[in-house]
């Protein structure tokens, strides 16, 4: 029996990367996954390994999380099928543009707040009723090493990742009956962190689905974290480089 049986878990972002790596790694350990996100071949994609790998279904919904509507018949969607939720992991995000805050052009600074912030807020409130209807239930935020730190040129994706940690503090202490935590994944091998990052050896990195492992730990019962809490997948998986 697998960690996470008989548990139904929604992985915003979860046609990629560590989206997609957790979206495998839940269903491995007995999930059931939602999936959702702007590009449906790749959402498609995921559901299809997870239907060879696991051999049962996974669903996906082409969802824009940084819109309220959208976010609501998302809600809507696992309200009418199933009821309730016990797993959200708020995984999309973008990087934006890697510049000066005096260069940062406005719109691009508004669509990485929303895509990574707003998003945050609207899914867990929208989800939180169903939530509470889980059992264990929890939320797990992905965030960053430049959520803790700032540094130069990390603009509005630094920014956004500061504010998710801090939502997920106030969640947890708003939210008696659900575990709240935020992860940062560290790098990766992610088309993200070759974007950050292009004159990096991605060989040097942890892939996806080692990564993965981290948030299955979050999720499982095995988690000793208090709710509010963060962790850092890489010391966690104990890679130094």
């Amino acid at each position: 029996m697998g960690k996470l049986q008989n548990k139904l878990a929604l992985i915003t972002g979860g046609g990629s990367g560590i989206g997609r790596a957790v979206a495998i790694a839940f269903a491995q350990e007995g999930a059931d996954v939602i999936i959702c996100g702007r590009t449906v071949p790749t959402l498609k994609e995921t559901v299809r390994e997870i239907s060879q790998k696991v051999g049962r279904p996974a669903f996906w919904k082409v969802v824009d999380v940084s819109k309220e509507k959208s976010a609501s018949e998302l809600a809507r969607f696992i309200e009418k099928k199933w009821g309730r939720l016990d797993i959200l992991v708020n995984n999309a995000g973008i990087l934006g543009f890697m510049i000066s805050i005096e260069k940062y052009p406005f719109k691009e600074w508004k669509t990485v707040l929303q895509a990574n912030l707003d998003s945050v807020f609207l899914v867990s409130q929208k989800m939180i009723p169903l939530l509470r209807k889980g059992k264990n239930s929890i939320i797990v935020n992905v965030t960053s090493t430049v959520g803790s730190q700032g540094r130069k040129l990390w603009g509005a994706y630094s920014v956004s990742k500061f504010g998710t940690e801090a939502l997920t503090q106030i969640l947890a202490q708003e939210l008696e009956s659900i575990r709240v935590y935020s992860i940062n994944p560290g790098g990766a091998r992610t088309s993200m962190r070759a974007q950050a990052y292009p004159q990096e050896d991605p060989k040097t990195l942890p892939t996806p689905e080692e990564v993965a492992k981290a948030f299955v730990y979050l999720a499982s019962s095995e988690c000793a974290l208090k709710s509010g809490e963060r962790l850092n997948a890489r010391d966690w998986l104990g890679v130094k480089k």
